[in-house]
């Protein structure tokens, strides 16, 4: 039987004092830090050695470290696990942060598929709305920017009496934004905020609208393709086609709503 050394004997009598039934080493704090200092030297020699075990100390009371017992702490004893972690810091070095288990890992594979796919689905919905968007929104067939004067020839519209009752003025100002075909195009101020717009053909005042001005104020009229014109961006107009036209910020849009049976 191979004899033991002294350090093996005081760790044998210093383990007797923490685990033993009269156990008195938590008054002992310089007993309890040379039962751990000793504790890790026998872990690292049997860990040189290649037979690293963790089995409760063969003296005194059998108790195992991975049961985690403790003594009363009301008589200064300490946590047998406390010890066990000693052992474990000269064993090996064990990091902070913890591992993920492997079926933490398989979620983690099965999921991100499905994240990248959905990721995907979310960019090419955006994509397709966008597409939807500019296939659906009206052509803006021209626009017509305000004018410093009037176009030679042109003459500001002459309203009737209720339109000049609503203006609150016998002699409204006009800005001119030009023509589109033989339509002349017309703006001026009325009161209370109030924008309006003014579509004129031969002298003769086709609409005039007034809206608030922090709305696009709107006038519509249908006319004979002879009178519009023939290169306009979106093709061809037919007869009796409905042209939009839309001021807002000194600014007219053209649209034009083309008939789709111009010889019914």
């Amino acid at each position: 039987m191979e004899a033991k050394s002294p350090a093996e004997d005081e760790l044998a009598a210093l383990r007797r004092r923490a685990y033993g039934r009269d156990a008195d080493i938590g008054e002992d704090p310089r007993a309890q830090a040379r039962l751990a200092d000793l504790e890790r030297q026998h872990s690292t020699r049997e860990h040189d050695t290649s037979a690293v075990t963790r089995a409760a100390p063969p003296i005194g009371r059998a108790t195992e470290f991975d049961a985690s017992p403790t003594v009363d702490t009301a008589h200064g004893a300490f946590a047998a696990s406390d010890v066990a972690h000693g052992a474990e810091d000269g064993i090996a070095a064990t990091p902070n942060d913890p591992v993920p288990s492997a079926s933490t890992r398989g979620r983690i594979r099965r999921a991100l598929p499905w994240a990248i796919a959905a990721g995907a689905g979310v960019v090419a919905i955006a994509f397709g709305a966008m597409y939807v968007a500019a296939m659906t929104e009206p052509l803006v067939e021209a626009q017509l920017t305000a004018l410093d004067g009037p176009r030679s020839g042109s003459i500001p519209p002459v309203l009737e009496q209720e339109d000049l009752d609503f203006l609150a003025t016998a002699d409204p100002v006009f800005v001119s934004h030009g023509r589109y075909g033989p339509l002349d195009v017309w703006s001026t101020t009325a009161p209370h905020n109030w924008q309006c717009l003014a579509v004129v053909f031969n002298s003769s005042v086709w609409r005039f609208n007034c809206t608030v001005s922090n709305l696009d104020t709107v006038a519509d009229v249908t006319v004979d393709e002879r009178l519009l014109p023939t290169d306009a961006p979106g093709g061809p107009i037919p007869d009796w086609s409905s042209i939009r036209f839309v001021l807002h910020d000194d600014v007219v849009d053209v649209y034009i709503a083309r008939n789709a049976n111009p010889d019914a």
